[in-house]
Formats: C-alpha cells, sequence, structure tokens
C-alpha cells in the first residue's frame, strides 16, 4: 500500500463508538458507559472526560479518523508518532472550512487527549494464528500533543521593535495511543471512500457512512436493531445532564425510537443524496424497531486507497530552524519541503554568520525566505560567510539583500490587507463565501499584488470589481 495514499477506519473504534454523535452537550456531561450486546455475552464501554472539558462528541470523530489515515499516510512508526499541520487534519476529516479552523480542531484534539476509556471484553487484537481474540483494556486515542516550534524572536535577538512576538508553528507531533495505533499497524481496519466521505455535510453523516463502509463492501443490506445502533452512535438523551440530574445506572439514557428516527432522518437524507443508501426502511416499534439499510451497489473495483493524497510532513527539526528565525509557519512548512536539507543548513548557517556578524535585518524572516527562495544567488555568500567564521574577512552583504527583503515585506502587507478586506465583504454580506475563498486564493497566488481594491463597501462598488478581476 502507497504510504501516501490511505484512507481507512480503525475497526475497534468503529464497533465501539468513542464519540457521542451529537454536536453539542451539555458542560456536565463529563462520563458515559455503555453495553453492548456481542452475540451471546454483553461489552461495556466507559468514557471520562478531562477534569475540565466534556466527552468527545461532534466532529470529534471526524478528526479521529483524519489522525487514521494521517498515521498510515506516515508510515506507521512503531512510536506512535505523527508530525501533521492544522491543514492536514482539516483536509483528512471531511470537515468544511469555515470560522476558525485552527480553533476548533486544536479544542478537539484537546478534548480527544484528555478523554480515557475503559473497554471490558470488546477491544480486538489478531492472534499468532491470525484469528481475532477480545481483550480488555483502558486507553487513550491520543497520548500526548506537542507544538514543533513556538518560539519568542525577541529571546534571539532578532527583533529589536518586537518585544514580546511569537511566531506559532502550525506543525504538531502528536502521539496515538499504544492500543490504538498498534491495532492500526496491525491492519485491523477497513477502507473508506474518501471521494464520497467529502461529499457529506453533517459530522452524523460522516461518522454512518464509516460505520456501515465495511458491512456494504461484503453486503447490498444491513439490518441492526434501532436502540443497538443509536447505542454505537451515542444518541443520548441529554435532557437529565441539562437539568443536572444523574441519567441513569449506566450513566446515560437513550433517546426513544421516535426521536432516535428523526435525529437519523437528515444523515438518511445526505447518504441517499450522495448515492451511498439506495433505501431505508424501519421495521417493527419501540425497543424491537430495527432499521434496515439498502445499499447502491459499488461502481468500478474496489480499492483500499483514497481519492487523496497529501504530501509528507516535513521534518520538525527543519521546520523549528526556520520558525526560531522568524519565518511565517506556513512557508517555514513549505520551504523545509521544498529546499534539500543541506541548502536548507547551509542557508541557516549563512542566516547566523550574518546576524553574528552584525547584520540587521529589518525582517529576519523575510530576509532568510529570500535567501532560500534564491538560494542559486547567494551560493558564493555562504562560502564567504563560512570563512568568516573560520577567520577570514566577511564579504559585505550586497544591497540586492535588503531590497529582496523589503518587497517581500511588502507584497505580504499588501496581500494581508487585501485579504482583510475581502474578509469584510463577507462579514457584510458583500460576497458569497465561495467567492471570498476564491479571492482569498487569488491574493495568496499573487493575481492581485498589481491590482488596487476599492475602499468603497458599496454593494455596487463589490460587484464590478468581481466582474472586472475574478474568474467565475
Amino acid at each position: 500500500m502507497d504510504p501516501l495514499t490511505a484512507s481507512v477506519q480503525e475497526r475497534n473504534l468503529a464497533q465501539i463508538g468513542p464519540v457521542v454523535a451529537l454536536n453539542r452537550v451539555p458542560s456536565t456531561f463529563k462520563s458515559w458507559r455503555k453495553v453492548l450486546d456481542w452475540g451471546d455475552q454483553q461489552v461495556s464501554v466507559t468514557c471520562t472526560a478531562g477534569a475540565d472539558d466534556v466527552v468527545p462528541h461532534g466532529a470529534d470523530s471526524d478528526v479521529i479518523f483524519a489522525l487514521t489515515c494521517l498515521y498510515v499516510a506516515q508510515g506507521m512508526p512503531d512510536h506512535g508518532v505523527i508530525t501533521v499541520s492544522y491543514t492536514d487534519i482539516q483536509r483528512w476529516s471531511g470537515i468544511k472550512k469555515k470560522g476558525d479552523m485552527k480553533q476548533r480542531i486544536g479544542t478537539s484534539l484537546t478534548r480527544i487527549r484528555k478523554a480515557n476509556y475503559v473497554v471490558t471484553n470488546a477491544w480486538a487484537r489478531k492472534s499468532k494464528s491470525g484469528g481475532l481474540i477480545y481483550t480488555s483494556v483502558e486507553m487513550s486515542i491520543i497520548d500526548s500533543i506537542k507544538s514543533a516550534g513556538t518560539t519568542k524572536l525577541r529571546d534571539l535577538g532578532l527583533m529589536a521593535e518586537s518585544p514580546g512576538k511569537f511566531t506559532p508553528s502550525e506543525m504538531l507531533e502528536i502521539r496515538l495511543g499504544r492500543e490504538f495505533a498498534e491495532s492500526i499497524r496491525n491492519q485491523y481496519t477497513h477502507s473508506v471512500n474518501f471521494e464520497q466521505l467529502t461529499q457529506l455535510r453533517y459530522p452524523l453523516a460522516r461518522l454512518m457512512f464509516r460505520m456501515l463502509e465495511e458491512a456494504k463492501a461484503v453486503e447490498d443490506h444491513h439490518h441492526i436493531h434501532l436502540q443497538t445502533w443509536a447505542l454505537r452512535l451515542g444518541l443520548f438523551d441529554l435532557s437529565a445532564e441539562e437539568n443536572g440530574s444523574a441519567a441513569g445506572d449506566a450513566g446515560i439514557v437513550l433517546l426513544d425510537a421516535k426521536r432516535i428516527k428523526r435525529s437519523l432522518e437528515p444523515a438518511h437524507n445526505e447518504l441517499m443524496r450522495i448515492g451511498f443508501l439506495k433505501a431505508v426502511e424501519y421495521v417493527g416499534r419501540g425497543k424491537a424497531a430495527k432499521v434496515h439499510y439498502a445499499f447502491h451497489p459499488a461502481t468500478g473495483e474496489p480499492t483500499s486507497t483514497p481519492r487523496l493524497t497529501i504530501e509528507p510532513p516535513p521534518p520538525a527539526e527543519l521546520v523549528r530552524l526556520l520558525t526560531e528565525r522568524g519565518v511565517r509557519s506556513s512557508k517555514a512548512m513549505t520551504l523545509a519541503r521544498k529546499v534539500p536539507e543541506p541548502d536548507l543548513r547551509q542557508a541557516v548557517a549563512f542566516f547566523d554568520g550574518k546576524r553574528s556578524a552584525g547584520y540587521k535585518a529589518t525582517n529576519p524572516g523575510g530576509f532568510l525566505t529570500s535567501v532560500l527562495d534564491n538560494i542559486e544567488e547567494y551560493r558564493a555568500e555562504f562560502a564567504s560567510v563560512s570563512a568568516a567564521r573560520s577567520g577570514a574577512v566577511i564579504t559585505q552583504q550586497p544591497a540586492l539583500f535588503e531590497e529582496q527583503v523589503n518587497a517581500e515585506v511588502e507584497i505580504e502587507r499588501r496581500r494581508g490587507s487585501h485579504k482583510y478586506l475581502v474578509a469584510r465583504w463577507g462579514r457584510k454580506g458583500l460576497v458569497t463565501r465561495m467567492e471570498e475563498d476564491h479571492l482569498k486564493s487569488a491574493i495568496d497566488a499573487g493575481r492581485f499584488d498589481e491590482v488596487t481594491f476599492p475602499i468603497d463597501d458599496s454593494l455596487d462598488s463589490v460587484t464590478s470589481f468581481i466582474r472586472a478581476h475574478l474568474d467565475t
């Protein structure tokens, strides 16, 4: 399997349902316990949130799925650590970009890290003979999260006029829980059609899609007791929690059949809209009710590879070398991927040598970025700085250095101003979300570097500007 193309669901988590399907939960909802009937025995799963948090819920299941895919994409290392960006997680989760994506994903990751699970007789492991044995485990899905480089520029002596300025890296080092990572390495997974998954708008629809994909792979129909399905999905009645009272001996109360059906309806409609489900039928009443699913036949040959490929993450050490010297985190990731490591380290040594020799850059991060973007033009300077550090006389920096840096700083300033203006248009309803996204992408690509934006926030001015400059 290509390590850069792997869209899969870990099967243990799909079976026990570690995330409550509800988008919002009360602040008092800090634990739950559910008992599932598996054949002739009962198994249980207990979740306990962190002391100052609530249990994982809603789109947290999408984030867990993204971490699964990214772990496979990075070769499933034995230590269980992956290096990822917030953008990587967003792309693989199927979550649409809206609002403060970084904060939403960061909150979700923290909530998942703090949650502890006790699984009794329900965690499957592959035996030496190739079969499955079910064991009891106490586990977490994420063991630790570490930023791959947040540095105070003032402490490096780079920003004389910017006390307390920070450059937070967007790269994270995430260590997956031991049992979770081990299960993925043992390939206790099933493939997920990522192309269809990303067409779904609701977290519950995406969760159901991932759970039902395994059933669809072996049969064209699937049926399950409605109460069991609600239990696996985490469709709990939280009215007792909201009123501050206990929710039964098991810590949860399920919705009644009527409310379960109502909760499932939007997800069913979504799954039929994308051509995954052909029909949904309920049979029986009350606790005896079942839901029957008919699947649309798969098109083409089944595949274990996804419809999305990501770039391998750059080495965290190289990203740190750049962010510590003032390079913006997103640019640092791009450079660490693009520039060969020996060249990058030479450029960093050149930068440090210039700084030691007393060179004062107006924008040190911009200066280092300029060197790496135009590395062939600076090779002779690398040698001169290296010689100076060995006792030779350093060659003076040409004026070209400062000119290039200042030009880049000005471009970045203009692009930032343009994106701020476009965001303001979006808040005022002068552009659609799609138009706003297209404009920001075009600004980042440099298409508007020489364009003057209207300062008049009238609908006529903005509409005329879009018609003149935005490809539709």
